[in-house]
């Protein structure tokens, strides 16, 4: 649920494996945050505070800098939640916008969706790394930004954070795109892929697998 001030917060939720992935736009990340001058608070939930000191220079708080004042700082760090709490924690972080970046390598085109089904069932605004995964999110009818230069993921979050009315109609269309691709209403549709996969197999190595 969006929080009731005037800031507005970029989320990313990741494990430590993902440092690489963060790093690639740590850059833009910094000026977005430098531009708006307190207005943009960068949140990560789920990597370690050791690993996010050597993707980010800024420094790390988990709790508001200046009360009085209203400043909250640049960056938030949240540790990750048990599987039982991730979805009501993620939820409850109130994230404006939030990005998936991914390095276009072998094993980040081997990726799946997941990242963004998870954004978007919560109605967050979703900017993502232009690799396959996300690629065909879009063309399923994702209501996703792609980016993959540096500028493009500029331009995109600036896009976002200038345009209130944007992020609204992303964060509806993100929901209901969501909710029309749950992965137990195409339960049908998986079964048809795995039977077709054991018919290519029997036909070209000419056995049967096993019962």
């Amino acid at each position: 649920m969006k929080r009731q001030d005037d800031k507005i917060r970029i989320g990313w939720c990741g494990g430590n494996a993902h440092a690489d992935d963060l790093y690639m736009v740590s850059k833009v990340i910094e000026r977005i945050v430098a531009e708006y001058d307190g207005k943009v608070i960068f949140e990560t939930m789920g990597m370690t505070r050791q690993e996010l000191a050597g993707v980010f220079p800024m420094p790390v708080t988990s709790t508001d800098s200046c009360p009085s004042c209203g400043f909250e700082g640049s960056l938030h760090h949240f540790p990750g939640e048990s599987y039982n709490d991730f979805p009501s924690v993620l939820g409850s972080r109130g994230w404006d916008i939030a990005i998936a970046p991914v390095i276009d390598n072998g094993f980040g085109n081997a990726k799946s969706d997941l990242k963004v089904k998870e954004y978007s069932a919560l109605g967050y605004p979703v900017i993502a790394s232009a690799v396959r995964p996300y690629r065909d999110a879009k063309r399923a009818g994702a209501p996703i930004l792609l980016a993959d230069t540096y500028e493009e993921w500029y331009m995109a979050l600036k896009s976002l954070i200038d345009d209130a009315g944007k992020r609204d109609v992303m964060s509806r269309e993100a929901k209901e795109w969501a909710q029309g691709n749950w992965i137990q209403d195409r339960i049908p549709e998986l079964f048809e892929v795995y039977k077709d996969t054991i018919r290519r197999y029997t036909q070209v190595v000419g056995a049967r697998p096993s019962q």
